[in-house]
């Protein structure tokens, strides 16, 4: 079964592909977790954990460019740093994000699929990791569709959230006269700390880079359009929630968004719960399709089993990376709740961003440039990522 992963990935797919599981993470929902942690300003809280992933997004681009391979991360800090056990540690740790935020996202299925019915968690958790797991073992061709018509939903059930909060925007003064009383405090930033994870899945990208048509190109302009968008409409989407529905009730709520349709429109609640259903969904699956990658990627590295460098001969995929993925997900999603996993993640992953910024930082700087490259950034965006990488993990410690 030992062979190569198929170009099959175009720039707009691979788009949707990263936008997709952006925010199907983020805004559908840890929206109420960083409300709880931060109050009124939870809007803020997004608008300062982006900050990190534009800097680290940026340095991505331009690593993408260079090194085009499966593995991402781990190939990065091997390239410049030439250190097996830390390239290791962090291909397995961005592997464990990937299992922990697709864990994370299927705990927020859950909550939404109670909009329509009651089921045991573990019951509609163990259903659906197995329906992912098959449609990614089906082939990424397949998946990028599936995963691109999804994205579309998800852009649709926020926009619908935005027409209805809109007129609610005349509250928008008192909601900053509250911010000005409360002050710049600490609880933002541990709010932007949660809300950090809503931003994983830029890096997702790059390691689906085997698979697209073009990397070099492609994938450093596909990061950097996935991070403005996901950017804008979570900042405009939280805004209106603000200024709609009481903080408790938003951070109370399982399905937040499925709340404002509720609340502000004659359209039942269902319509949204669906839309969030499939989002997150998306999410999952895109996880899923990107920790099998890591796991292929590491394989050829030599750093993870031989066997989970297979790859169908029919399908394309590393189905035994899959399998193993769709594994760990399923045990961990139904042992640990939702708050400590997103914080989990997000720590773990603003390790890798700083490893990955310094990466960056040590190619630029050494005398074989490393790579060719399509996409460049100045070398303070790193060096910007690795300090803003540094100061967020000093905030989450202070925060615990």
């Amino acid at each position: 079964m030992k062979g190569k992963l198929k170009k099959q990935v175009g720039f707009y797919s691979l788009l949707f592909y990263g936008v997709g599981t952006i925010l199907g993470a983020g805004i559908y929902v840890i929206i109420s977790e960083v409300a709880e942690t931060s109050g009124s300003q939870f809007p803020l809280s997004f608008v300062i954990a982006s900050v990190i992933a534009i800097f680290a997004g940026l340095s991505y681009a331009e690593l993408s460019s260079r090194f085009p391979l499966s593995a991402g991360e781990a190939v990065y800090v091997d390239r410049a740093f030439h250190l097996k056990p830390l390239n290791t540690l962090v291909g397995y740790a961005v592997s464990l994000t990937g299992i922990v935020s697709a864990s994370t996202i299927l705990k927020g299925f859950h909550g939404y699929l109670e909009i329509f019915f009651h089921s045991p968690q573990w019951l509609s958790i163990t259903i659906m990791v197995f329906i992912l797991a098959a449609i990614a073992i089906k082939g990424i061709k397949e998946s990028v569709i599936i995963v691109s018509i999804i994205t579309l939903l998800e852009l649709g059930g926020l926009i619908l959230v935005i027409a209805y909060g809109v007129p609610q925007l005349s509250n928008l003064p008192v909601l900053i006269g509250t911010w000005k009383q409360e002050g710049l405090n600490l609880s933002i930033f541990a709010g932007a700390f949660i809300a950090f994870f809503s931003f994983v899945g830029f890096e997702d990208m790059v390691n689906s880079s085997e698979e697209v048509i073009d990397a070099p190109k492609n994938m450093p302009r596909a990061i950097i359009y996935a991070i403005i968008i996901s950017t804008i409409l979570y900042f405009v989407v939280s805004l209106v929630c603000a200024v709609s529905l009481p903080i408790a009730d938003i951070a109370g709520s399982k399905a937040p968004l499925a709340l404002m349709i509720k609340r502000y429109s004659s359209l039942s609640p269902m319509i949204m719960g669906g839309i969030a259903l499939v989002a997150i969904l998306n999410g999952a699956l895109v996880q899923m399709i990107m920790v099998s990658r890591m796991f292929y990627g590491m394989s050829n590295l030599k750093i993870a089993p031989k066997i989970l460098g297979s790859v169908s001969p029919k399908t394309g995929t590393p189905i035994y990376a899959t399998l193993l993925t769709a594994s760990i997900i399923l045990i961990l999603s139904l042992s640990f709740p939702l708050g400590n996993l997103a914080k989990a993640t997000s720590f773990i992953i603003l390790v890798v961003f700083g490893l990955v910024c310094a990466a960056l930082i040590k190619i630029k700087l050494s005398k074989k440039s490393g790579g060719k490259k399509a996409f460049e950034v100045p070398i303070y965006i790193p060096i910007l990522g690795l300090v803003s990488s540094v100061f967020f993990l000093f905030i989450s410690l202070m925060s615990t």
